[in-house]
Formats: C-alpha cells, structure tokens, sequence
C-alpha cells in the first residue's frame, strides 16, 4: 500500500515531468520542486493579502507544507509552515495555527529575524485568543524586539496595535492606550493613512469603554475625516457607525442620527451587509 504523503509527493512530481517535458524542458529533480513550492506561496500570500480568501490560503498552503515535508527541503518547509500557520489564523483556526507556528519556531535560524519575528507574532496572537495572555505577551515582545532589531517600523506598528486589542480585552486600558498611541505615532510617520484609522478607530473605542466620550469622539472624527481624504467609501462608513454611536451617547441626537443614515446608505452603496446591520 502506498502512503499518501508518498503518493502525493509521486503525483506531483509526475506532472512537474509532463508539463516541463510539453514545453521542450529539462526537469530537474532538485530544483522542480523548489519551483513548484515558490508559485504555491507566492498564490498562497496573494490569497492572504490581495484577496484575502483565508480559506483557499489555507488549502494551497496545507499542500504545500505537506510537500516540502515530504521532500525534505527544510529552508522552503520553514517559509511555507509560517506562511500556513497566518493562514490558518486569519482562517479562525487558531489551535491548528498554533501547533504548525510552534513546530517551526524553533527551526528558524537565529539570523533570520523576519521570519522570527512574523513567527512569534501570530503565535502570541493564537495563545491570547485561547485566552493564555501571559504567555502570549512573551511571544509578542519577542517579535516587537525582532522588528525593532531590523528597523521594521510596520511590523512594530502592527504589534502595538495587537498589544493595544490584547490589553483592551484584558480590562488594562492604560496599557492598552499606550500601545494605541504608540501604533498611530508610526502610521502617521509612515503617511499611512489606512492603518492611521486603524489606530484611531481602535483608541476611540477604548475612550468610549471608559465613558470618556469627549475623547472618544476626537479620534473617531480623525477617522472620518482621514476616510473621507482617502475617499474609501468602506472606511467612512464604519467612521460614520462609530461617530453615530458615540454622539448618541453624548445625547447629539440629531447629529448621531445623520452620520448613522450616512452610513446606512453607504452600505448599501458598496453592498455590505454587515455595515447595514451596524448602521
């Protein structure tokens, strides 16, 4: 009987033979492999970040990471298992994110601190959502210290605002705060616009939690002012949704309502129905 992991690896490299051999190539045995791994995650990252489509990211990655295993090409095993382990994350398979990004944590070499760093972040991220923070917090300040080492400024953006949601859900709203500011402070440094409301967003909400609408009320109308800038019909409307909300709260009726029906119509506008529901 023939072990699937052999059969697989068998059939994929008998289709590498024919489509090379179709176009006048010579296939070779190390190389072919390493080719096919290479378009496998470069579609796998487009699902993940143009399209974002976690699921299909997850099926072309999970044979991809079988493959590589089976060949034993442990340098292309290392990228693919990260690469599978986000999937799986974005995919809301949390557990089985955390078992393929703890396996290959350890595999990656102590130079390559992207890897590292991307590694630690999203398995800090898949233990705080098993609700195991202290032990998330770990991985995390370890991947900020790899991002800070390379002068990565997006990923040190990117942790600060997970810490910020992580110490948010933990009630630790000064730390929480903190974390905001210091994500915004790099987004704006950056001219990046979207991840600004982002942050803004993020922080106003926390303000709100602590029923210090004023505050509240000054990111979110930095929000909406930068989706409006960036003419992206999406991000004014949850800008309008949450100026809505917290006029309301202050009891600004009249106006709540406007930036609500705003968002209503701009929902239906770009068809979303989860902005509608909101609205």
């Amino acid at each position: 009987m023939i072990k699937r992991s052999t059969f697989f690896t068998f059939v994929t490299l008998a289709l590498l033979m024919i489509s090379s051999r179709a176009m006048g190539a010579v296939v070779d045995s190390i190389e072919s492999p390493k080719l096919w791994l290479a378009e496998q995650s470069e579609i796998g990252q487009s699902l993940l970040q143009q399209t974002q489509e976690f699921n299909r990211a997850v099926t072309v990655l999970k044979a991809a990471h079988e493959f590589a295993l089976a060949q034993d090409l442990a340098e292309q095993f290392i990228e693919i298992s990260i690469a599978y382990g986000i999937a799986l994350y974005k995919n809301g398979e949390i557990q089985k994110a955390h078992t393929i990004l703890l396996e290959v944590l350890p595999k990656i070499a102590d130079t390559d601190l992207e890897k590292k760093a991307e590694a630690n972040q999203i398995l800090g991220m898949t233990l705080v959502f098993q609700d195991k923070f202290p032990q998330g917090y770990k991985y995390q300040m370890d991947a900020l210290k790899y991002y800070s080492d390379m002068g990565d400024s997006t990923g040190l953006m990117s942790v600060y605002y997970d810490l910020g949601a992580n110490f948010g859900t933990q009630g630790q709203s000064e730390l929480a705060l903190d974390n905001y500011e210091k994500g915004i402070a790099i987004a704006k440094s950056l001219q990046d616009a979207k991840m600004t409301i982002l942050g803004t967003t993020a922080i106003g909400g926390t303000w709100a939690s602590l029923n210090d609408f004023d505050k509240a009320l000054t990111y979110i109308v930095e929000s909406y002012e930068l989706a409006k800038v960036l003419n992206d019909d999406e991000e004014l409307a949850w800008a309008s949704i949450n100026r809505g909300h917290v006029l309301a709260q202050i009891e600004k009726y009249q106006e709540s309502a406007f930036y609500l029906r705003k968002a209503y119509d701009l929902s239906f506008k770009i068809g979303n129905r989860l902005l509608t529901a909101y609205a």
